[in-house]
């Protein structure tokens, strides 16, 4: 049997198709100059591609949990800015009362009433701060308000009094409506979860508490001194001027000897803030290393695809020659 020539036509097909290789050779040579990374990672490193992937996941974790400690830093901020706004409404209510004398008049207590209920009101409005949809200090029950509205919770503290209150009757019910576990604030102020604290994933095998909600005992105590001070000054409950001074100078000591574990629970937010610093700085220098990491292993050495960029154009070039030629092959050309 003699030797199997290959025709002119499967010459034609078998350069056009190494043509079409040479062209998309061409394209991934120019893709990898214009953005210095090679295409196929897998193939430019051979048997370290394992250690290429384990590199990507280690920066995607990264900067997932970077994500997940700038959103606590966010909620910590907030929290602390909402404290703060508790505290300031708390001080400035505490300047007003503590000037209540035995010679106040009436018309002045009503006016230190009016700026109690504000109060109240904002620092309701503080506790009840959200991020987006999540309420920060409902604990793990996030998606509702922390707390009843203000006027609600005054209303509820109202309708327990007798016809004719006294000053130890408001401080009664007050007390009665706070501190009971059973009921008042506890199932209609608070509305907010009473189980574990919330926690935040922020590393592995790292997560940070915080425990701070809208019926710790230190706002609980800064909501009562200001509810007794509006309620002191409430022209519809009809107490005595001398009650009204006595409720009055009670809410002021409640409103003062409220600031050092209101100070404290700033404190532990602060801490808590300190710590995520730490660890986001830490995510932050790990997915940057692990970011160069993988750059190092994809870059594109520019000489090494120039040149292959040329030599690539030099064979498409020649190719299209030979395929220009076995296109004007024809049986006349070749009897002649």
């Amino acid at each position: 049997m003699g030797p199997t020539s290959i025709g002119d036509g499967s010459r034609h097909f078998a350069a056009l198709r190494q043509t079409a290789q040479a062209r998309a050779r061409l394209d991934q040579l120019s893709q990898e100059l214009a953005s210095g990374r090679v295409a196929d990672p897998a193939a430019h490193l051979g048997p370290d591609a394992t250690r290429l992937t384990a590199t990507v996941s280690g920066h995607s974790a990264a900067e997932a949990y970077s994500a997940a400690t700038t959103e606590t830093g966010q909620i910590l901020s907030l929290m602390q800015s909402a404290l703060g706004s508790v505290d300031a409404a708390r001080e400035t209510l505490a300047g007003q009362v503590v000037l209540v004398g035995p010679s106040t008049s009436d018309a002045a207590l009503y006016r230190v009433g009016a700026s109690a209920r504000i109060g109240f009101e904002t620092i309701v409005s503080a506790l009840n701060t959200r991020l987006g949809d999540r309420a920060l200090f409902a604990g793990t029950a996030s998606d509702g308000a922390a707390l009843a509205p203000a006027s609600d919770m005054l209303a509820a503290i109202v309708a327990t009094l007798p016809p004719t209150p006294g000053a130890v009757d408001v401080e009664t019910a007050l007390d009665t409506w706070f501190d009971d576990p059973a009921g008042g604030f506890a199932t209609s102020g608070y509305l907010g979860d009473t189980g574990g604290a919330a926690t935040r994933r922020l590393d592995v095998g790292q997560e940070l508490t915080i425990s701070a909600r809208a019926d710790d005992a230190s706002l609980r105590d800064v909501l009562k001194a200001a509810a007794m001070a509006a309620l002191a000054g409430d022209p519809d409950l009809g107490l005595g001027t001398v009650s009204r001074r006595d409720l009055m100078r009670r809410a002021g000591n409640g409103l003062l000897a409220a600031a050092s574990p209101l100070i404290e629970s700033r404190g532990a937010l602060g801490a808590a803030e300190a710590t995520v610093d730490q660890i986001s700085a830490r995510h932050a220098a790990r997915a940057t290393a692990l970011a160069m990491m993988r750059n190092d292993m994809t870059e594109a050495d520019p000489y090494e695809t120039v040149t292959a960029l040329q030599q690539v154009q030099l064979q498409l070039e020649t190719q299209y020659t030979l395929t220009a030629r076995l296109q004007g092959l024809s049986l006349v050309e070749y009897l002649r």
